[in-house]
């Protein structure tokens, strides 16, 4: 399994997106979502470029497949997968899902994100990525992630990364 994972609002979507239409993995994504990703249309909302949403609970083989994995379903992720773990400022992802989703960030459900980020370091081969760093010098970042053993084009993933897209003005 690769799979995309981090808090909501800490840029798994943007992650998602550059590394499935830069490589040669399959990725896996909700039906309702896979014919805007595949006619990258822009959408209205928080995530113009699309949500890259699977649902975990649907039995489905990910064996070399690539997935989001939200951070609180962190269970999901499988003994040596490949994992991708965007990291970003608590501030900007706090201001970020209280404008997306209208309510705070609650205490219990960050332990429970917590406990599923130490559960993930334990089973998998982990690249930490922050946000801004992908946005002020995505050739960097995605060189070290190509370091970590993933295969993708650099060139097409940076030209993926929408600097105009600031979560915390949504």
């Amino acid at each position: 399994m690769y799979a995309v994972t981090g808090l909501p609002r800490s840029g798994t979507s943007m992650m998602m997106r550059c590394i499935a239409l830069s490589s040669n993995i399959p990725y896996v994504v909700d039906p309702e979502y896979e014919s805007i990703i595949v006619s990258n249309e822009l959408v209205a909302g928080a995530n113009p470029n699309g949500h890259w949403v699977a649902d975990l609970n649907k039995t489905r083989d990910v064996t070399d497949k690539l997935i989001k994995v939200p951070l609180h379903r962190g269970l999901f992720i499988t003994k040596d997968s490949n994992v991708i773990f965007m990291n970003r400022d608590m501030q900007k992802i706090a201001t970020s899902y209280y404008k997306y989703f209208g309510e705070e960030l609650t205490e219990s459900f960050l332990t429970m994100c917590k406990s599923a980020e130490e559960y993930i370091r334990t089973v998998a081969n982990v690249v930490d990525v922050n946000y801004d760093d992908v946005i002020n010098d995505p050739r960097t970042e995605f060189e070290r992630i190509q370091n970590a053993g993933w295969e993708f084009d650099i060139k097409k993933a940076i030209s993926l990364v929408d600097k105009n897209l600031n979560r915390t003005t949504i």
